[in-house]
């Protein structure tokens, strides 16, 4: 685009009030410049902050790059805190969350919420969810002899699938089930509202690092 704007100026006869240059002082441009060191603020902010949502959709965010189009994952995941219930309260640690957070692609933060109170009976992972793969609904953990099935709560979730587990869609528009009551194999009650987290805590102050295309 310059390049095209340089060429065509070649063949341009200025007129003399063409040619007349505009000066500029430094004091003309520094407004200018306050206003992009508040725009950058601003930029790092919205990356680094909380997810985003809008109309009971996850918004996602990631920073430009040339290669983002080619990117075909880069808006594959989002980040949420997920509850991890039914734990004996004697084995919860930051260490038992960050390996129950090996079940996600990754986790940025572990939290343990004030113990004496109903808060006390979760811990809470903030993970980065495949949204091309269904929720997870809990895993099993194992000390010794002694087994525990931990259910998964999501916080602040958004629009999902009640049939697939996929975030994104509702039910009465999943191609998983219309497949599926075609083929007369419908799998109903797979998901469910109790996958949300109804007992919030209020995440403290959390920067993620900006995503860009290939990063983590």
């Amino acid at each position: 685009m310059d390049q095209d704007v340089v060429e065509r100026l070649k063949n341009f006869s200025l007129t003399s009030e063409e040619k007349e240059e505009v000066a500029l002082e430094e004091r003309d441009i520094l407004k200018s410049k306050a206003e992009c060191v508040r725009s950058l603020e601003d930029k790092k902010r919205v990356l680094t902050g909380k997810t985003w949502t809008f109309d009971n959709q996850f918004l996602l965010l990631r920073e430009w790059s040339e290669k983002l189009a080619d990117n075909e994952e880069a808006f594959n995941s989002v980040e949420i805190w997920v509850q991890i219930w039914n734990l004996p309260f004697h084995w919860v640690s930051m260490e038992t969350g960050r390996k129950i957070g090996n079940k996600f692609p990754r986790i940025l933060d572990v939290d343990i919420p004030d113990a004496g109170t109903t808060k006390g009976r979760y811990i809470r992972i903030l993970a980065e969810i495949n949204l091309q793969k269904p929720l997870l609904r809990g895993t099993n953990i194992k000390l010794n002899s002694e087994t525990h099935w931990l259910d998964f709560k999501y916080e602040n979730m958004q629009n999902f699938c009640f049939y697939c587990g996929l975030i994104g869609h509702l039910e009465k528009g999943c191609n998983t089930r219309r497949d599926d009551l075609r083929n007369n194999d419908i799998k109903d009650g797979q998901f469910g509202d109790w996958l949300r987290a109804h007992e919030v805590t209020p995440s403290r102050q959390f920067n993620r690092s900006p995503k860009t295309p290939g990063g983590t």
